[in-house]
């Protein structure tokens, strides 16, 4: 039988492939109830949570908090929260993902059975003012928000429960400092809001949400212009992994000056990138 034989390139792109999900994600399915439960052509594969594959994070229902005093959501028995009063109210919360993450899609079950009422969500992108946050390069001069998707139970329908899905009309790439509309850099970031509308002749309970599911992938960071290694230059296969390793802090490459590639490697150094990558550490 022949020996794998690992090099320092290959286990760069291996190390970039994996990673540790958050003790959030979970299985999608189990986060929808009896009544709002996926057909089978709705529901996605389940995906193991680590590498470049799509995993979910679930966002419960409690999570979403009031924007506003009047607000006064209370929870139904099945896990869903409806308005406490009739009229406009509006939620929200954050979607918590690791910087990188590129969000795909994000999964609503929600419930609406009046045809004057409804329940409406936006994917938004929120950047703060932050002239000289590092790294220090121009700052955005006011709050930006921007909205990367819009899913509805429509203002005339009454479908019950129904799941929504919405996928980002442009990619949404979670960091926590970045630049919305070109003109300055600030901190940013993500959240689901939702507006329930309960009319006026409607009950409260007509209009409910679960919560949300968000699908996402890990990414890696764009190449740099310029190669920080002689020996893998920009065109080289591996040149967005290994830059993205040596950025990260998990490699400073064979010498000052060359990454080496094509070099075997030991069992000793495989054990230096995994535990860097990995975060391993002793437990308490």
């Amino acid at each position: 039988m022949k020996k794998l034989k690992i090099t320092t390139t290959l286990l760069a792109s291996l190390t970039l492939a994996a990673g540790i999900s958050s003790a959030k994600e979970e299985e999608f399915p189990a986060m929808v109830p009896q009544q709002g439960a996926m057909t089978a052509d709705q529901a996605p594969e389940t995906n193991m949570a680590f590498g470049p594959n799509q995993v979910w994070t679930s966002i419960g229902a409690p999570e979403f908090m009031p924007r506003s005093g009047s607000v006064v959501p209370t929870m139904f028995g099945n896990g869903y929260v409806q308005p406490g009063q009739k009229g406009a109210g509006i939620y929200w919360a954050q979607i918590n993902l690791p910087n990188g993450a590129e969000v795909k899609s994000v999964y609503m079950p929600l419930y609406d059975k009046d045809a004057n009422s409804y329940v409406t969500f936006w994917l938004y992108g929120v950047q703060a003012y932050s002239p000289t946050y590092p790294p220090y390069i121009l700052g955005d001069s006011t709050p930006e928000s921007k909205i990367f998707g819009t899913g509805s139970t429509g203002t005339t329908e009454m479908p019950g429960y129904i799941n929504i899905s919405v996928t980002p009309s442009e990619p949404m790439v979670i960091h926590e400092y970045g630049d919305f509309d070109g003109d300055g850099s600030g901190n940013t970031y993500f959240n689901i809001t939702v507006l329930t509308s309960v009319d006026a002749n409607a009950s409260t309970s007509d209009i409910r949400f679960f919560g949300a599911a968000v699908g996402w992938t890990r990414t890696i960071s764009p190449a740099p212009a310029t190669a920080s290694f002689n020996d893998v230059p920009t065109g080289h296969w591996a040149f967005q992994a290994i830059e993205a390793l040596a950025n990260s802090g998990i490699t400073s490459g064979c010498d000052a000056n060359n990454f080496c590639p094509d070099a075997n490697l030991t069992r000793a150094q495989m054990a230096v990138f995994l535990s860097k990558a990995l975060g391993l550490h002793w437990g308490i």
